[in-house]
């Protein structure tokens, strides 16, 4: 079957109604956000992700959603995804070489990912 059947969220399954306005905060980059508009052709209509702000209301440029990580300097420091993963593997225990250590828990695949080219 080539259609989405649930969605989870921590273990916990969503409502797929469209009675049920819960707004759910999820952080992308600009890139993947453009691929937002095909998430309804690919669930083959049953799924219609709308971006929206904080109040509900439905986002119609991106630009103005831009985290920026320095107030001070004049514009937007867009931060970058790369950046905060370095940074955090930076944090990780170092190895004699002082290299850093990728923990156990992220060498083996979350159950929560469902490989569906099977």
């Amino acid at each position: 079957m080539r259609k989405v059947q649930k969605i989870e969220i921590n273990g916990k399954e969503i409502s797929f109604s469209k009675k049920d306005k819960t707004l759910y905060s999820v952080a992308a980059n600009i890139y993947l956000v453009s691929f937002m508009d095909r998430i309804k052709k690919l669930s083959y209509g049953l799924l219609k992700v709308v971006p929206k702000d904080e109040n509900g209301k439905p986002v119609a440029n991106f630009n103005h959603h831009l985290v920026d990580i320095n107030a001070e300097k004049e514009g937007v420091q867009e931060a970058k995804e790369w950046v905060a993963m370095i940074e955090y593997i930076k944090s990780f225990e170092k190895n004699k070489e002082g290299v850093p250590v990728i923990p156990d828990i992220y060498k083996h695949v979350d159950d929560s990912i469902i490989d569906i080219a099977k």
